[in-house]
């Protein structure tokens, strides 16, 4: 049994050995026992054990009225904070400065665990909003792999397809109990089983995380060697968008806005000829689009509008000779020209 395995399991059987004893003591006396056996608690981490040792000092302060020691709301604030309990670290470090200022004896501490705690809150994160027990396809905080009370933004989309067994490494820092910074992450899961690869590991480079987002110019590389470059505003898509193939070819390209494609948008073959090419927006196929058919050699012109074809159709052949025309009204065959 090791030294620090031994405290944890003595400390909470002293306090209990004399509770007994210790009851009749003086309540001044026994804030500081309280206090003293909060520390050490907190010091192997029992977090709720010396929370409890807090509320007890503020019973016998409010049965006894008692004058409680300068640095009290300081360290209850500190131990709230290791239990999660926000509200009442906020509470207390707050009335800690307030009422000691800048001669207080853990001002400079108390500055830092002021600043502690507001990254905490902003970062908190809900069990609802977790991915524990989270089905396919859906968006949620995911716990890292290397870190796990550190979380990262976990956005189906169709980059990176996640499922329920999905993990990330993560070789940056964490700020409260999100990721934060520059840094790598190591996607694992389970993908599509017409990939390639069914299981592999995609690796993210380049950009930074904020609150644990993914933001700025980020590059995806696969494990069959196809790349995506692209750039992210706070954990959506926003700005230019490239795939590439393992041979380099660029398979598409075009821009997002605010996680949807916006903009001229061009699909290509494994040859680099254009496939498709057309503008969108908000997502939706909007405006005039070119659609080529290389296995017939032929090709289609028209539009769309609100990502249904609108209006006139038409086919042609390899020579340019029409194939056919047809007519659409709100993505509905109207009329055809064969």
């Amino acid at each position: 049994m090791t030294a620090r395995t031994l405290t944890r399991f003595l400390v909470p059987a002293f306090f209990g050995l004399f509770a007994v004893a210790s009851a009749q003591l003086p309540p001044e006396i026994m804030v500081d026992k309280y206090l003293i056996e909060a520390e050490q608690l907190h010091a192997v981490k029992d977090q709720v054990g010396a929370f409890n040792a807090m509320e007890k000092i503020l019973a016998l302060q409010k049965e006894h009225n008692l004058t409680l020691p300068d640095g009290f709301h300081f360290k209850y604030a500190r131990v709230a904070l290791s239990a999660d309990s926000l509200k009442i670290a906020l509470e207390s470090v707050n009335k800690y400065l307030s009422t000691t200022g800048k001669e207080g004896e853990f001002y400079k501490e108390a500055l830092a665990l002021l600043f502690e705690v507001e990254v905490a809150q902003e970062t908190q994160i809900s069990v609802e909003e977790t991915c524990a027990g989270d089905p396919e396809r859906s968006n949620c905080w995911m716990a890292l792999a290397n870190h796990p009370e550190c979380y990262l933004w976990k956005s189906y989309h169709d980059d990176i397809g996640f499922d329920a067994t999905a993990t990330a490494i993560w070789s940056g820092k964490c700020l409260g109990s999100v990721a934060q910074g520059e840094g790598t992450i190591s996607w694992t899961y389970f993908l599509h089983p017409s990939y390639d690869y069914s299981k592999g590991t995609i690796t993210s480079t380049g950009g930074s995380l904020q609150k644990g987002k993914l933001h700025g110019s980020w590059i995806h590389r696969f494990p069959w060697g196809e790349e995506i470059r692209t750039s992210y505003m706070h954990g959506k898509r926003h700005g230019q968008w490239v795939r590439r193939d393992s041979v380099g070819t660029v398979r598409a390209e075009g821009a997002y806005l605010e996680d949807k494609k916006h903009g001229q948008w061009v699909y290509r073959n494994p040859h680099g000829a254009i496939d498709l090419e057309g503008s969108y927006v908000g997502g939706k196929r909007h405006g005039p689009w070119v659609e080529e058919y290389d296995e017939y050699g032929t090709k289609e012109i028209g539009s769309y509008v609100d990502g249904k074809r609108h209006g006139q159709w038409v086919r042609r052949k390899a020579d340019g000779t029409i194939y056919y025309v047809r007519t659409y009204v709100n993505g509905e065959l109207q009329q055809t020209d064969d």
